[in-house]
């Protein structure tokens, strides 16, 4: 006898807040950009804006980069702080997951310059001036400058996709460079 009306009490209250009702299913989060198969210069390049626009890409960042790939930071970055002349694809990784910790809403703005690139059948060389903007996490809610600069690409392509294997980072003004960003947040 308790059992029943433990039961009937347990069905009452379940019914009066329509746990079985048919609901109507919610729209999919928006998917984040991202190119998987590189098989042009210019993935590599939305690819590399991808990574640091979406915390989420930061895991697909590394697969940019040649298993060869060396930064060249600009060689007044290099003398004015002391800064080692080259880095690896390893110490990108965890700059760019400390990068995401310390900034959001990150834009990376590249354009092209009077360089003419050069793309060939399976190697190219690509030129960029170079904006990347971003909000402090500890220092209020203002979009500032990163780094400002220019950059050259040599790119390879292997097995149908192209991979960054070297970035020389040059300064053009006062501002700081992506290397140097790079470096500041390693």
């Amino acid at each position: 006898m308790r059992n029943i009306v433990l039961v009937l009490l347990i069905t009452l209250l379940l019914s009066g807040c329509d746990l079985f009702q048919v609901r109507e299913s919610e729209p999919p989060a928006a998917q984040i950009p991202w190119i998987d198969f590189t098989t042009g210069v210019d993935s590599v390049l939305l690819n590399l804006e991808y990574s640091y626009t979406y915390p989420q890409n930061a895991v697909h960042y590394v697969g940019l980069f040649s298993s060869d790939y060396i930064f060249h930071f600009a060689p007044q970055d290099v003398s004015d702080f002391s800064i080692e002349p080259t880095w690896t694809r390893v110490q990108e990784q965890d700059m760019i997951q400390v990068l995401h910790n310390r900034y959001e809403n990150m834009q990376v703005t590249l354009e092209e310059v009077e360089e003419q690139d050069q793309i060939e059948s399976t190697q190219a060389k690509i030129y960029r001036q170079y904006t990347i903007t971003g909000i402090s996490r500890n220092q209020g809610k203002e979009v500032i400058t990163l780094a400002e600069g220019n950059m050259e690409l040599h790119l390879k392509e292997e097995y149908g996709n192209w991979y960054i294997t070297k970035w020389y980072d040059y300064r053009s003004g006062n501002v700081s460079t992506w290397g140097k960003l790079k470096y500041e947040n390693h």
